[in-house]
């Protein structure tokens, strides 16, 4: 099957992800996947290839985008980075559905969820890799300064994954940069990232829910983020 599609312009190629991504016949996921990360294919068929497997791939695609994530080539980190959101939003609701008895339960539920990812994940942020002290926050270029910006930056880097990071790990991050500063610090940089994302945005945003902080677990970004 494969040899044969080999067999196809190029331009054809970059197209067929985009045709059978409503196919879930596991020859077309095989071909999907291996299309991702076979780092030798035309950069538009694996664009499209993992955008594809964004709409139709399940939970273990979810480690392949993890993987792809970290590619240095922005165009595959971050379709990588927005296909594991759709999927990952896809299985929170397949999830939900498991405990619901009716139709209206079902309806009820999925509305429900589907706020919640939204409120969580909404925001869009992009980070840059030569200049971390600024990030665009829905649209809008905040100045971070250096200190604020590279933690920032680390949150923001890390997003992907949901989780929070502790004081320490965010720490350790700025040493290995040789950036020696006190925890104490750290948490009033975190105040004053959130201080400066309040006056360049006002009421566009709750600084508190972007930068969120779940208690003795640490700080995360809830936001959709591109690295440029």
């Amino acid at each position: 099957y494969i040899t044969f599609l080999n067999k196809f312009s190029i331009e054809t190629k970059r197209e067929l992800p985009v045709i059978i991504s409503k196919n879930t016949n596991p020859s077309v996921i095989n071909l999907l996947e291996n299309n991702c990360l076979n780092e030798n294919e035309d950069l538009e068929v694996r664009v499209n290839s993992i955008k594809a497997l964004g709409k139709i791939g399940g939970k273990k695609h979810l480690e392949i985008m993890r993987e792809l994530s970290y590619s240095k080539n922005p165009h595959i980190y971050n379709s990588a980075y927005e296909s594991y959101i759709k999927i990952r939003k896809k299985l929170d609701l397949e999830e939900a559905y498991q405990d619901v008895e009716s139709p209206a339960e079902m309806i009820f539920e999925k509305n429900k969820i589907e706020e919640m990812i939204q409120e969580k994940t909404f925001y869009s942020v992009k980070i840059f890799k030569n200049s971390p002290e600024i990030a665009e926050i829905e649209g809008t270029i905040v100045k971070l300064g250096p200190i604020s910006g590279l933690i920032f930056y680390i949150l923001a880097r890390n997003a992907i994954f949901k989780r929070p990071y502790t004081i320490d790990y965010i720490a350790r991050k700025l040493e290995s940069i040789d950036i020696y500063i006190s925890r104490e610090r750290i948490k009033d940089r975190i105040k004053d990232i959130r201080k400066k994302i309040r006056f360049a945005l006002g009421d566009k945003i709750d600084e508190y829910k972007l930068v969120e902080n779940i208690r003795k677990y640490g700080y995360k970004i809830n936001a959709l983020v591109k690295v440029e």
